[in-house]
């Protein structure tokens, strides 16, 4: 589940729960709000969906920042999702992160793991970090 993986956060309004999920309701990442100028209502699908809530930024998934996150029931009754996601997010231990990263092709796509991308979003943010300190720390050794 993405809340367990992600823990994602709302700037302001809330997060998708029973009570709304049903419904055609949306919470907006950062960026996909800021794009639209926080809108009350959005289109999708030739729906208007209500903006429940708004996403604070999410370094380990920057692809949620642009999204609009829709309850399963909403989904499935308003667009019509039959079931199959395209993206899967798993969280484990450091210590474990390549034990998993090795069967996570072959669990998500018994049929043709070769299909499936895996990727560690971890990475990419020990690279953003490495980016930013550089001068810093090139400025001080001088």
């Amino acid at each position: 589940m993405l809340v367990e993986v992600h823990e994602p956060r709302t700037s302001h309004g809330t997060w998708l729960n029973a009570a709304t999920e049903r419904f055609p309701t949306v919470v907006l990442g950062a960026r996909a709000a800021k794009q639209l100028g926080n809108p009350p209502t959005v289109y999708i699908g030739g729906r208007s969906w209500v903006v429940i809530g708004v996403l604070k930024e999410a370094p380990l998934a920057q692809e949620l920042d642009l999204s609009a996150l829709i309850g399963w029931p909403a989904v499935t009754t308003y667009l019509g999702f039959d079931g199959h996601p395209t993206v899967v997010y798993t969280r484990s231990t450091e210590s474990q992160v390549e034990a998993v990263r090795a069967v996570l092709a072959a669990t998500a796509n018994p049929e043709s793991p070769n299909e499936v991308s895996v990727s560690r979003p971890s990475d990419l943010l020990t690279v953003q970090r490495a980016a930013r300190l550089a001068p810093t720390e090139a400025l001080a050794s001088s």
